[in-house]
């Protein structure tokens, strides 16, 4: 498989958006309204029998209605803030693992198709759900007080009630849901691209004599396809492994990293340590085959969370400096 064909394979199903949380919030609250459809029909049974039509009448006229129009604008409220809580899928705890290595073109194509994955949330019609369904409830309600009026048999028309009132406001809930504006994912990708790619770019640009490639490690999470971490490896040449690699951290449970081969010497050790800005500390923990990692305290790139990247750019390119220098030091003594 040439390399081109290998990464579209691979990116072809990536997931950037994760809906399921939403979904799922969703679902509960469908079962909710179910549990009070059954408590609400129990209700209009005993009002049925203890009462007659006028007093029904009342009720539909008074409590119902209040009820109804409160529940209805509820439903359409919360498949709007449902819709806005959709976030990136954070890719740690990820399952499986695949390294591909290739170069900064392939990043600007893995971000062209995480586009088309949030361009599928892009905004709907909005339409005011809201007076089409209280006009189809007090049509009904109407409906039903004349009936109450002019019938002796007042079981199947109270019963009607929460039915009806159930199906307007699942059905908001979840019109609402598909046609509200989603939260602004491009505008945050745009962000997102710009602080992985000035990382990455000024990494090529300073090491362009050295074999170097641009690593992307693809997992697994809840069967969706992720990628889990993208980094920049310095090797000795095409069929080494890396000596040094830089990691951004791309999921919440990472922090911006470089990650030594574990053959080194304990006086290149001694020798990195000391090169160290306070800001970064060197530990033995074991990242992917590597036993010395350089961590950043505070820096830490975290997908699901725009804070991480929302930043200027002046403060993004500051950063990519000191990358490149700590960069340029290890590789000096290494």
């Amino acid at each position: 498989m040439n390399p081109l064909s290998e990464l579209d394979a691979l990116i072809s199903r990536i997931r950037l958006v994760d809906r399921r949380g939403a979904v799922y919030e969703l679902v509960l609250y469908l079962v909710l309204i179910s549990i009070g459809l059954l408590l609400y029909l129990l209700l209009l049974t005993w009002l049925s029998i203890h009462f007659g039509g006028i007093m029904l009448a009342l009720f539909v006229l008074g409590p119902h209605t209040i009820f109804g129009f409160s529940v209805i604008v509820q439903g359409v409220k919360t498949g709007r803030r449902l819709k806005r809580r959709t976030t990136f899928v954070d890719s740690q705890n990820r399952e499986g693992k695949r390294v591909y290595y290739g170069t900064a073109d392939d990043i600007r194509r893995v971000f062209e198709r995480w586009e088309m994955d949030a361009a599928r949330s892009k905004q709907g019609n909005q339409d005011d759900i809201v007076d089409v369904l209280l006009f189809l409830f007090l049509v009904q309600m109407t409906l039903v007080v004349a009936m109450l009026l002019m019938s002796e048999e007042y079981l199947p028309f109270l019963l009607s009630l929460p039915i009806v009132l159930a199906l307007l406001v699942i059905s908001g809930m979840i019109h609402s849901y598909i046609t509200s504006p989603s939260p602004p994912h491009l505008d945050l990708l745009n962000h997102l691209e710009f602080y992985i790619l000035d990382r990455l770019n000024a990494l090529e640009s300073a090491f362009n004599q050295r074999k170097n490639a641009i690593s992307l490690l693809f997992g697994r999470k809840r069967g969706w396809r992720v990628i889990h971490e993208i980094g920049f490896c310095f090797m000795l040449d095409a069929t080494s492994k890396p000596i040094l690699e830089y990691r951004l951290g791309l999921s919440s449970s990472q922090s911006e990293r470089f990650l030594l081969s574990p053959t080194i010497s304990n006086s290149v050790k001694s020798d990195v340590a000391a090169l160290l800005p306070k800001a970064w500390s060197l530990s033995s923990a074991n990242d992917n085959g590597c036993c010395l990692v350089i961590g950043h305290r505070y820096r830490d790139l975290d997908i699901s969370d725009s804070s991480t990247y929302l930043l200027s750019p002046s403060r993004v390119q500051g950063d990519t400096e000191e990358v490149v220098r700590i960069a340029g030091q290890l590789l000096g003594v290494l």
